[in-house]
């Protein structure tokens, strides 16, 4: 997949939404002396509605090093587009694109149609669950390219605790079709306290699990980031 052609289609999508509603997290840290590492962390969120239709881009880049060599390389694109066709249906388009330098994944791409339903919506209290058939190009270091058809599910859960925090559970899993030992789990919880009205402190915890591990890796990647939030 031509990254050219995957943020000319994130361009567009911009364009044609117009001004979003937006959340970054940055975070960053810096040890020198018995240690030498460094690493930095980035997020965005940007959401626009209009009549029937949504649209939804996420972006996310973790990098670190450890005395000059890197460890941590890796970044993502998603986008989703709703079209509300009952009070709690929408029909769905996702597009995804993940690198990871250390995953043994040179890149993995999905794509395709779904449902979603807003299951609770309430003052405090927010679950929405969909899902997608998806095609799906994984290129796998020094092996090559899995092309497949998936089945891909998910859910993303805010808790207002209180007013200044916040509670946020996303959870999503694919499987191939042809061959169901081969998933990928995804899950991010984190809290959210606000400090001022564009302002708040983020804590999240991260779990990227695939059941079948590219050669020589680990099935399952961690991370856990603390961030400042910005909202405007």
């Amino acid at each position: 997949m031509n990254k050219k052609v995957i943020l000319s289609l994130f361009a567009s999508t911009l364009a044609i939404a117009g001004e979003l509603s937006t959340a970054t997290e940055i975070g960053y840290s810096n040890t020198s002396g018995n240690t030498s590492t460094e690493a930095f962390a980035f997020e965005f969120k940007g959401e626009k509605g209009f009549d029937q239709h949504n649209f939804t881009l996420d972006a996310s880049a973790l990098y670190s090093q450890d005395r000059g060599v890197t460890s941590k390389n890796k970044w993502f694109l998603g986008l989703n587009y709703d079209y509300a066709f009952a009070e709690k249906w929408a029909a769905n388009y996702l597009i995804a694109y993940k690198q990871d330098k250390f995953s043994g994944y040179d890149y993995q791409f999905n794509t395709g149609p779904g449902v979603r339903y807003q299951w609770i919506k309430q003052e405090n209290h927010d679950l929405k669950v969909g899902a997608n058939v998806l095609y799906s190009s994984d290129k796998i270091e020094f092996t090559g390219t899995n092309d497949y058809i998936s089945l891909g599910a998910g859910g993303e859960y805010e808790w207002q605790i209180v007013e200044n925090l916040k509670f946020i559970q996303d959870l999503s899993a694919k499987s191939q079709v042809d061959e169901i030992d081969n998933y990928f789990v995804f899950s991010k919880t984190a809290l959210e306290s606000k400090i001022t009205e564009m302002f708040s402190l983020g804590l999240s915890y991260k779990v990227d699990y695939a059941h079948i591990p590219a050669p020589t890796k680990k099935s399952t990647d961690t991370t856990f980031l603390a961030a400042l939030i910005i909202n405007y």
